[in-house]
């Protein structure tokens, strides 16, 4: 397998990790560099990105944590 394949697919990997913020810096930093330099991985990443549903978030509630129980 080329090296560049692998590369993607490792890439392709952490997409998904990248897009839920559930990775470190360094591989959300890695996925970026390929990303620039690779338009397959690009295009997949945007097809991604743009599949995950922003979150609803009702802006008359009140998201403040009052009273935590130890």
């Amino acid at each position: 397998m080329p090296e560049d394949l692998n590369d993607c697919k490792i890439i392709q990997d952490l997409m998904p990790l990248v897009i839920d913020e559930a990775c470190s810096e360094e591989s959300r930093r890695a996925v970026e560099a390929h990303v620039a330099g690779c338009t397959n991985c690009a295009k997949i990443y945007e097809t991604m990105k743009a599949a995950v549903p922003a979150p609803a978030v009702d802006a008359n509630e009140d998201h403040t944590i009052t009273n935590l129980n130890y």
